[in-house]
């Protein structure tokens, strides 16, 4: 996506078990308003934003079927159902828009391992069927990505036996073209850098902790940690342990080139020790500093509804000239 939106917005659980949509100011990292709390939200994850401006939000209830919701793009509101709890869709734990008919491609986490890439219909909603198969099996890929060459990347995890942790499909057959990454780790987020050399891939490595590695886009090849391990990360004793990167997940560049992580279990201090609420880092490429912390719930305040409560999904807003295609309908900010 452009890095050209001046907001962006990030999902999150709520105190009543529902769930929200919290926009922030990409420059100043304050918070801007609850763009959405309707209730058909319940606990969601991923969140992208549609060709024609609105916005999908995958969600996993504990006790029932998963399902995606479409929002108004403008206004928040509850537009319809694009999948519902009927169609026994796996746990749908990410979402893209591209492939050969632009239409929205989406990895799912099943629960008895039959990993499965399924398509969505965006115009009449519902699902289209399974579409990719991967071989061999990769375990919970918990994101895919279209990338800027068009093609697909599916990033999971793995448990004992090593398996392929980030694989690239081509985009347009969605055939099978290269492993990018066999390890141990398990991996929750991708995105591009801003001159196009280098995946940013989200890492929880047995070797090496919460961190964000590179990996060369020509050739596949791991060239580096971009944001390593925080010193302080697992040690409740240490100076900075509260800003700690914990449980990396979905990134994105924002306008000001930094890089965006969703902290998914980065701790808050509470009269009993630290809870893992989540919060959203900042940080300087160049520099691999942390900027500031974004949305975190440093007054343990379960009730604040302005708080960011295990975020999973960040998005930048588009603007109105973002999306040729939307005639005109969606204005953006």
């Amino acid at each position: 996506m452009p890095a050209s939106a001046a907001r962006w917005a990030a999902s999150t659980s709520s105190a009543s078990g529902g769930g929200n949509i919290l926009q922030f100011d990409a420059y100043t990292g304050e918070f801007v308003c609850i763009f959405s709390d309707v209730p058909e939200i319940v606990y969601p994850y991923e969140i992208v934003w549609m060709h024609d401006g609105h916005l999908w939000v995958s969600c996993a209830p504990p006790f029932d079927a998963p399902f995606v919701v479409e929002l108004d793009g403008q206004t928040g509101a509850f537009r319809r159902s694009i999948v519902d709890t009927n169609e026994n869709l796996p746990y749908v734990s990410t979402m893209s828009f591209g492939g050969p008919t632009g239409s929205c491609i989406t990895a799912t986490q099943a629960i008895s391992g039959n990993e499965t890439v399924y398509e969505l219909d965006p115009i009449q909603g519902g699902v289209l069927g399974p579409v990719l198969f991967p071989e061999p099996p990769m375990l919970n890929p918990q994101f895919g990505r279209f990338a800027a060459n068009g093609n697909y990347l599916l990033i999971g995890s793995t448990a004992m036996t090593p398996l392929p942790t980030l694989r690239e499909f081509d985009g347009q057959t969605l055939a099978f073209v290269r492993d990018i990454a066999v390890d141990l780790g398990a991996k929750y987020g991708v995105v591009e850098t801003l001159g196009g050399c280098c995946y940013l891939v989200s890492e929880l490595r047995l070797d090496g902790g919460h961190r964000i590695d590179q990996y060369d886009i020509a050739t596949g090849d791991f060239v580096g940690t971009a944001i390593p391990r925080a010193p302080a990360q697992g040690n409740p004793a240490a100076p900075g342990f509260f800003q700690a990167m914990n449980s990396p997940a979905d990134l994105a560049i924002g306008p000001n080139g930094h890089l965006f992580v969703v902290g998914f279990a980065t701790p808050v201090q509470t009269p009993n020790g630290d809870s893992p609420r989540g919060a959203v880092h900042e940080f300087d490429l160049a520099t691999q500093k942390q900027v500031r912390l974004i949305g975190q719930d440093d007054a343990f305040d379960y009730l604040d509804p302005e708080r960011l409560n295990r975020p999973a999904g960040l998005e930048f807003k588009p603007l109105p000239g973002d999306y040729g295609s939307s005639g005109g309908a969606f204005q953006g900010n």
